[in-house]
């Protein structure tokens, strides 16, 4: 049977159901949004700078390798310049390592084999340098003159190996940089859905609280004002009706009664009728 405390229990049950479906949504579409940032900033970002340092690195040592070739028959600039191009080599080697130690957090495992064929490529170029510049410390013992046109010319291999490293690293950071972009687009989508559901939720909450004030008072206003008028009618001498029932639990003994006194009401006067 229906009761008032029932009706109040349900429509309270009914708001607290829609503010918990409300703080799924928002938590769904946040949460979203959340690994987004995370893709974006954390990940494309990190990978994005660190692809470019390694490109400038990249370009570092190649501007070192020509300028060794270049005061290769300078003692000095030649030892300095090959310093450099040695520090830069080595910079590039650990640069790779940690890009690859970056596995999962960073880098995707695609990547990270990528930048084994990288290695191996560095490697090729960093041997056929060695060559030449044992090529040259040779050359220079015996007295031999080498131009710098024959060095680069040699170095072609090395040089073609290493453009490997440069054009890969190129690529992915453009790909890292569009993957960002994406993100942010996914980002901006993902607050334009939660704004959207938020006023679609929030215009539906204003609906059920309305539904619910309509609905709610009336529940128990009506059976109460449904006595009133049958106590009225009572008054009044107006027997004959039955007591109807509204189906409200905290009702029921109040209409028992009341039908109780009508019947007792229509006896008594039945039998001062018979007595007249």
């Amino acid at each position: 049977m229906n009761s008032i405390r029932g009706k109040i229990v349900a429509g309270f049950l009914v708001m607290m159901a829609f503010v918990v479906a409300q703080y799924f949504l928002v938590d769904h579409y946040l949460e979203r949004s959340r690994v987004q940032v995370e893709l974006a900033i954390k990940k494309n970002y990190a990978a994005s700078s660190m692809l470019s340092e390694l490109t400038i690195t990249g370009q570092a040592i190649r501007r070192y390798e020509k300028e060794y070739f270049i005061y290769h028959d300078d003692a000095q600039g030649a030892a300095k310049y090959a310093k450099e191009w040695d520090d830069t080599y080595r910079k590039l080697e650990k640069q790779l390592a940690t890009m690859k130690g970056a596995a999962g957090a960073i880098f995707a495992k695609a990547d990270v084999d990528e930048f084994g064929i990288w290695e191996g490529e560095l490697a090729i170029y960093g041997a056929e340098m060695v060559k030449i510049r044992d090529g040259v410390a040779r050359a220079q013992a015996n007295s031999v003159a080498l131009s710098t046109r024959e060095l680069n010319k040699e170095i072609g291999l090395g040089k073609d190996r290493f453009a490997v490293l440069l054009k890969g690293a190129t690529a992915m950071e453009q790909r890292k940089a569009k993957e960002a972009v994406a993100s942010a687009a996914a980002i901006s989508s993902n607050f334009d859905k939660l704004e959207t559901t938020l006023l679609y939720m929030v215009g539906g909450g204003v609906v059920l609280v309305g539904l619910l004030l309509v609905t709610l008072p009336g529940s128990i206003t009506n059976p109460i004002n449904a006595l009133v008028d049958a106590a009225e009618s009572m008054s009044k001498g107006k027997l004959e009706e039955s007591i109807a029932s509204a189906g409200i639990s905290e009702f029921v003994n109040l209409e028992e009664a009341l039908e109780r006194m009508r019947i007792t009401q229509l006896a008594m006067i039945e039998r001062m009728r018979r007595k007249a």
